[in-house]
């Protein structure tokens, strides 16, 4: 049965109640606990100054307040680093349900080892002060970054909403729902890089604990009125689709720079509008909004939670493909195409060899990235990341329990994975082999002597990650390299002859599929050698393009095979060094100078 058929609440039944709560909105980001708010007189801040000590810790400044805590800047002597430093206030931690929501959230969420949730590194109590330690994000809060009457780019919003989406997902795998999803809970890294914080009205739903225990009494309303879903308002079970509504909330804002429901000015007008109204529209406050963010918005935020999505990933996924084109989106200018390049941030590596994956890894973390992981074999990384999918999987061919490509074969069956690259790296397979493993995505070819420099080339030329740190990010000059076109047409089209006039590329060389079958190969070593075929009836043929790169038989650096659609250009494999990839990413000047970066390396 429809829930709102089943447990439509009158709205009129409880005006009293609610009105004595508040009667306006003024504060967007109130958080309503129980029956009083953040702002009660009962929740004034506690009175540490710079210079006093928590345990080992540092007072430096005080940074925030929210319903749950104060939150310090803090300084740990020991490893020389601040951080951040959230108190619960004594009047609070006398409340036995407010206590244990606070401590719950440090032993859930120091469960979670997740690029895209708040990292805890420790836990303590002094003087009756319960308090937590975490990392310091210095980046703000996505609703601080948005300057007044400004929104963020479409491509933006969405990027941000997938990432607090798949920490979200994390969350959910351990039983625990936030409550309070809104942009001020959503907080950046100096790199941009989007965390999960305060999960101080979280309640805990593994199966394990008593729900007799559970910390959240019915009858109490716990969220901000802005963003909270009609099952939250009507005190009904909230679980992590309670989430999802408030993800899409918060997308309606990134993308208009208003609340949902704007136009409400009290609690009973919000809760009416929850219950009854359409999703809103942000295509009404933004012209340049996709259908597709309209149609992510009316899903995550439809009124029955059997009609939103189902699964945290779920609309992570969908979000990416929004960003990729692969669902209804606006043409994409080529600014648009450079703001869906985003750092990366999570990396598994499945690798026998101890020496090889330590290696790798020392390689991946100074290059910037977030997360990487280490597992000996097939059956722990699929037990740690089948439900948290990582930006990219490197693996061996050869594991204790099964081959690389099997593992390769199992991951890509799971919708979570269709956006994850996979890198199989083996001296002994075909890339034949690896694209029967799985036909969408990017997939990599890497030869076992290809060093860890190499693997980080592969992935700068052929996704849409971006390399925090390192050589990648230094300039070229295309004019002083030597380039080859092959094409399969009369004349070159008009999108590459555009694209080569932007960069500069002066010394180039032309030839035809005929000239090379006749032996007529370019003279001297060439920097890139693109080899252009019309799309045709091959639009999903991946082995077609990675064959082409066999064709070229003269000194190259570079090789990379390009779709041409019209006026629409494809990168579709890139062979250099020893890697061969196949991938699907538009080529844009953005992307041809990835590729330079690494013809020049």
């Amino acid at each position: 049965m429809n829930m709102r058929q089943e447990n439509k609440l009158n709205p009129e039944d409880t005006r009293h109640e609610l009105e004595d709560r508040s009667s306006s909105l003024d504060a967007e980001s109130k958080t309503i606990l129980g029956q009083t708010s953040d702002a009660s007189p009962k929740n004034r801040p506690i009175s540490l100054q710079a210079g006093d000590t928590l345990g080992k810790y540092e007072i430096r400044t005080k940074i925030g307040q929210g319903g749950m805590g104060v939150v310090y800047l803090g300084y740990d002597p020991m490893i020389e680093r601040e951080v951040a430093i959230k108190v619960l206030p004594p009047v609070v931690a006398e409340n036995p349900e407010a206590l244990k929501r606070f401590l719950a959230e440090a032993k859930a969420i120091g469960k979670l080892n997740h690029p895209n949730v708040v990292a805890i590194y420790d836990i303590g109590y002094q003087e009756e002060l319960h308090y937590i330690v975490m990392e310091l994000l210095s980046g703000g809060s996505l609703s601080e970054l948005n300057p007044s009457e400004e929104f963020w780019s479409w491509q933006d919003a969405c990027r941000m909403t997938s990432e607090a989406a798949e920490g979200l997902a994390a969350a959910h795998s351990v039983g625990l729902v936030h409550r309070d999803i809104k942009p001020e809970n959503l907080m950046l890294t100096q790199e941009g890089l989007v965390k999960v914080v305060d999960f101080g009205l979280s309640k805990l739903t593994d199966a394990a604990n008593d729900t007799r225990e559970v910390v959240t009494k019915m009858g109490q309303i716990l969220g901000t009125p802005q963003y909270m879903s009609p099952e939250q308002f009507q005190c009904l079970t909230v679980d992590a689709r309670s989430d999802i509504y408030g993800l899409g909330g918060t997308l309606f804002r990134l993308l208009t720079n208003k609340v949902p429901y704007d136009e409400c000015k009290s609690i009973m007008q919000m809760m009416y509008a929850h219950l009854e109204q359409a999703p809103p529209d942000p295509s009404l406050f933004n012209s340049n909004v996709p259908e597709g963010c309209k149609i992510i918005i009316e899903r995550a935020m439809a009124k029955s939670p059997d009609d939103r999505y189902q699964d945290a990933g779920q609309m992570a996924l969908q979000l990416k493909e929004l960003i990729f084109g692969k669902i209804d989106a606006p043409t994409e200018t080529e600014d648009a195409l450079k703001e869906t390049y985003r750092p990366l941030k999570s990396i598994v590596i499945v690798e026998p060899s101890k020496m090889q994956s330590l290696m790798l890894q020392d390689k991946l973390k100074k290059a910037g990235v977030d997360s990487v992981q280490v597992f000996r074999q097939a059956s722990e990384a699929l037990q740690q990341i089948e439900k948290n999918a990582p930006d990219v999987v490197i693996t061996a061919m050869q594991l204790p329990d099964i081959q690389g490509i099997e593992l390769i074969s199992q991951l890509r069956k799971k919708t979570l994975f269709r956006q994850t690259m996979f890198a199989l790296n083996s001296s002994d397979s075909t890339m034949e082999e690896l694209i029967e493993a799985g036909q969408s995505g990017t997939l990599a070819l890497v030869s076992k002597k290809t060093k860890p420099d190499e693997i980080l080339h592969t992935i700068h030329a052929s996704t849409f990650y971006a390399i925090p740190q390192g050589p990648l990010s230094a300039t070229i000059d295309p004019s002083s390299m030597r380039f080859s076109i092959i094409y399969d047409a009369d004349r070159i089209p008009d999108t590459v002859a555009s694209l080569i006039r932007r960069l500069g590329l002066i010394d180039l060389q032309i030839t035809t599929f005929e000239d090379l079958a006749a032996g007529s190969n370019p003279s001297g070593t060439i920097d890139l050698t693109l080899i252009l075929r019309t799309a045709g009836d091959a639009v999903k043929d991946t082995r077609l393009y990675t064959d082409l790169l066999a064709k070229v038989k003269f000194d190259t650096q570079t090789v990379i095979a390009v779709q041409v659609d019209g006026e629409d250009l494809t990168l579709r494999a890139v062979q250099s060094g020893g890697f061969i990839t196949a991938t699907r990413c538009p080529l844009d000047d953005a992307r041809l100078i990835r590729v330079l970066q690494i013809s020049s390396k």
